[in-house]
């Protein structure tokens, strides 16, 4: 079924929270389905243009979509450039 959805093989990355009265930081949040992970170098290319784009701290969590354990964190105060 999975071969017929568009969808499936697209990362799911949302918004999940904002400061918009203090640091103005934003946090999105990836969920992994079967283990696959975002390609480190698309990954920090990707939260550079969103800190461009909004001017402010961006930070994507890695979460387990089963277990809603984190996997990982970056944010781009970790990426140079």
């Amino acid at each position: 079924a999975n071969s017929y959805d568009l969808g499936a093989n697209r990362p799911d990355i949302q918004v999940v929270d904002v400061d918009l009265l203090g640091d103005r930081h934003l946090r999105l949040q990836h969920k992994v389905n079967d283990g696959i992970l975002l390609e480190d170098a698309s990954r920090d290319a990707t939260l550079r243009h969103i800190r461009r784009l909004w001017g402010y701290e961006v930070s994507l969590a890695a979460m387990d979509a089963e277990t809603g354990a984190t996997i990982h964190e970056r944010s781009t105060s970790q990426i140079a450039g």
